[in-house]
């Protein structure tokens, strides 16, 4: 007999490898041999000697048993009398204990896995039988049989992952590839690839919780049955696969075979993780510019795909635009640089692809890019994913500009004089400008001195229409003192730096702060100007023409005081008033009996001198350096103008007396010279 009827094999040397065994249980590190026990009886009526037990298997086996006698002592533990002799009665034992394979064991050769492999043994046992002094004679018997069942369970698991519906229809790849945030369902298929039935325990996923069965018992009894027709359980869990790595999990199973031996397998699915990405850095070389300053923007694009695989990030179609408020048509396609080094006409993982454009900066301006490109066409099958990116740049524009007003106090001086310039300079841009109290030159006064305006004390001429938070409207005074001989004009010619809050220049410098990476200044200037005249003292001569001349004095009042003059062709005929400054002055002569004023004569290089005959006034506009004669003419009384000549006298008749033609004539003569006087006196009184 065997103590025990079904065994399990050794799992080596089978057609499917080297299987794993069980990993806990009676069998385990080694399986259990199958022992064999052996009960010889004497069922005769005479003792029997020399007692040999033997054990046979099939030829093809190379497994043998040698029966060994179970002792008590150094008796069979059935010898109750330990006289060495099978007593008629007596039971003796016997066993052996063989490891069996179905490689070596099995009846009719090796069987498969899937196939229980039956050893079967034949005992035999001999002896000789005596009596007395009878001579001894053999007995024998062959007749024991014994069938051993050699078995291999083997659990195996199977596991991919899935898309689609969790309950019914999924599409399943071993290369599974799935954008981040996706459902993945792992199909697992626990097959019994042994002989004999299992017990499933249960199955663990280290990523994956909630594995529930599906279906697969197909006979309902709860066991995984093996054999040529092996069922196949599955199981499903469904886990959201997130990344950026590789998503690698596994399964483990566990099942019980029927010697109470723990048996367990494990498999492992990848899900590669698809998040192809794409960026886009964009910069101004110049972020704060004066108005109409050209400004070359860089795009940097840059393939930053999170993807498992590196492989998998690659991107095709990256296009690149920009568009400006206000608009910039010079950037809106901006040239590529330097792009696809290794020319696949892809842009891979980690590649970088430059492109630039410059334009003429007028106003602030935000312009926005954006970059497109395609990921997923590589993959099998396709998974086509646009991507994007956006980047922001932002240009604002400055307007430096300085204003000076000049004036001059006094703006006139008689020969020669000090003035002094008073100056006004206002910041009329939208920036601080620096250096100002430094830079102020005027072409004819130095040195121009500050004064005040400085409010808030920082050296910078503040502008009420400041970009920044630093809003001043300050008027910055200078003054300078000069004296003057000539007339001038002069020139002022005032400069400032523009910069931010902190003094840090804009352009012209090392960049800092707020500053604009502008190599050459942006210095504003202004000019005003102020003319100071010089004025020539002149003179004034007063001239008498009297007709007829003489002893007469004629008195004059007016601004140059009173003052007489006389036409007796002396000197007291004309009177000069020298070193006169230029301005107005009036000379009117007085009335004098038995005179009147023929006319005022004014020699004025101007000709800006006026005369009233009514008056007697001359009113005399002295300029810068004018010489003006006014000449005065009067009539006497004694002055008779001459009498006009005769008209022809014409001729007579003969008729009538001589004599009376020179009577006619003479009373005509008087008639008329009556009329004259008439005249003459009728005119000294309008004049007068």
């Amino acid at each position: 007999a065997a103590v025990r009827p079904v065994v399990l094999d050794d799992y080596g040397g089978l057609p499917l490898g080297d299987p794993p065994g069980p990993v806990a249980g009676p069998d385990v590190p080694s399986p259990t041999p199958a022992t064999y026990t052996f009960t010889v009886s004497n069922t005769g009526n005479v003792p029997i000697r020399n007692v040999v037990v033997t054990d046979d298997f099939p030829n093809n086996a190379t497994t043998s048993c040698t029966p060994a006698a179970v002792l008590s002592g150094t008796d069979n533990v059935g010898d109750t009398n330990a006289n060495s002799v099978l007593d008629p009665g007596e039971a003796w034992e016997y066993d052996c204990a063989v490891s069996l394979t179905k490689a070596a064991d099995a009846d009719g050769g090796p069987a498969d896995r899937d196939e229980v492999a039956l050893v079967t043994n034949r005992a035999s046992v001999t002896g000789e039988a005596f009596l007395g002094q009878e001579p001894p004679f053999p007995v024998a018997d062959t007749s024991s049989n014994v069938q051993v069942q050699i078995i291999s369970p083997e659990a195996r698991i199977t596991k991919i992952p899935c898309t689609g519906d969790p309950a019914g229809t999924l599409a399943c790849r071993n290369d599974l590839v799935v954008r981040p945030g996706t459902d993945v369902t792992y199909r697992y298929a626990f097959t019994n690839v042994g002989d004999t039935t299992l017990d499933p325990l249960g199955l663990i996923d280290d990523r994956c919780d909630e594995i529930t069965y599906f279906g697969g018992d197909t006979n309902g009894d709860g066991l995984v049955e093996g054999g040529a027709g092996p069922e196949v359980w599955e199981y499903r869990c469904t886990a959201t696969i997130n990344g950026p790595d590789a998503v690698v999990n596994t399964v483990d199973v566990f099942a019980v075979g029927p010697l109470g031996n723990l048996y367990v397998d494990e498999a492992t699915a990848t899900v590669r993780v698809f998040d192809p990405a794409i960026n886009l850095v964009k910069t101004a070389r110049e972020s704060l510019v004066p108005v109409g300053t050209p400004v070359t923007y860089d795009f940097v694009v840059t393939n930053v795909g999170a993807s498992s695989l590196p492989a998998d990030d690659v991107l095709a179609q990256v296009a690149l635009a920009d568009v400006g408020v206000p608009a910039i048509p010079e950037c809106n396609s901006p040239t590529p640089v330097d792009v696809d080094q290794n020319g696949n006409d892809r842009l891979d993982k980690d590649e970088t692809w430059r492109y630039e454009c410059t334009a003429t900066i007028n106003a602030d301006t935000v312009n926005l890019a954006l970059v497109t490109g395609v990921g997923g066409r590589q993959l099998t099958p396709p998974l086509p994913v646009d991507v994007f990116d956006l980047s922001a740049a932002f240009v604002g524009v400055f307007q430096p500009a300085i204003e000076v007003t000049k004036t001059a106090n006094p703006t006139s001086v008689l020969e020669s004089g000090d003035v002094t310039y008073s100056y006004e300079v206002r910041n009329t841009g939208d920036v601080p400008l620096a250096d100002v109290d430094s830079r102020i030159i005027d072409d004819k006064c130095s040195p121009v001195t500050y004064v005040s305006g400085d409010e808030d004390e920082d050296g910078l001429l503040d502008t009420p229409n400041s970009i920044f938070e630093d809003s001043g409207d300050e008027v910055w005074i200078f003054t300078c003192t000069a004296r003057i001989t000539t007339d001038t004009t002069n020139v002022v010619t005032v400069t400032g730096t523009p910069t931010d809050p902190d003094g840090s220049f804009l352009c012209g410098g090392q960049p800092s702060g707020l500053t604009a990476a502008l190599v050459a200044p942006c210095d504003v200037s202004d000019t005003a100007t102020a003319v100071v005249t010089v004025q020539r003292r002149g003179s004034i001569t007063i001239v008498k023409d009297a007709d007829p001349n003489g002893p007469t004095p004629f008195g004059f009042g007016g601004t140059l005081g009173a003052f007489e003059l006389v036409d007796d062709a002396s000197a007291r005929s004309a009177r000069t008033f020298p070193s006169l400054a230029p301005g107005t002055y009036t000379v009117a002569e007085s009335a004098t009996a038995g005179w009147s004023l023929e006319s005022i004569v004014c020699v004025d290089p101007t000709n800006d001198t006026t005369v009233s005959l009514l008056t007697g006034t001359a009113t005399i506009s002295l300029g810068s350096g004018e010489n003006i004669t006014c000449t005065f003419r009067n009539l006497g009384p004694a002055v008779v103008p001459p009498l006009p000549p005769l008209p022809p006298t014409p001729e007579l008749p003969a008729t009538g007396a001589a004599f009376g033609i020179p009577a006619f004539l003479t009373g005509l003569a008087l008639l008329s010279f009556g009329l004259l006087l008439s005249g003459a006196s009728r005119r000294r009184r309008r004049i007068a």
